[in-house]
């Protein structure tokens, strides 16, 4: 199994509205995500197994500050590493674009 992570577009957006709250969970906001795609303060990545949406994530980019807001999976593929494979593309990017990296405990 492949899992591709590329940056996301209104396209990939448009593929997955109709399944936002069944396939992911019942919060996602296709008006909210879309603006979020817009805005030119964050970048979302998506997560393709054989061409297929599985996944997605956004950072909100802020001067020299990049905080995660999301890291989303299908329910369906759970716990098969997609997450990890999306945190480490945005790890990556904030790493390249010297963006100051905080974490925090909950």
């Amino acid at each position: 199994m492949n899992t591709e992570i590329e940056t996301m577009n209104l396209e990939d957006l448009e593929i997955i509205k109709d399944h936002l709250s069944e396939d992911y969970d019942n919060f996602w906001n296709f008006d909210i995500l879309k603006e979020e795609l817009q805005s030119s303060n964050s970048k979302y990545l998506v997560a393709k197994i054989d061409k297929k949406i599985v996944g997605f994530a956004g950072i909100k980019i802020i001067l020299d500050e990049a905080d995660i807001m999301n890291i989303v999976t299908k329910k369906t593929f759970r716990k098969q590493g997609i997450r990890n494979l999306t945190f480490e593309k945005f790890n990556h990017f904030m790493y390249k674009s010297k963006f100051k990296i905080y974490f925090s405990r909950s």
